[in-house]
């Protein structure tokens, strides 16, 4: 898992604990890599 300095969670293999927000980033990042 990578954390990065903006506070997105990225996790090829377990959803983000982290608000929605950062969620949807993290899908949209999951989705396009």
């Amino acid at each position: 898992m990578t954390r990065r300095a903006d506070g997105v969670t990225t996790d090829h293999s377990q959803q983000p604990s982290t608000p929605s927000r950062a969620g949807r980033a993290g899908r949209f990042l999951r989705e396009n890599t």
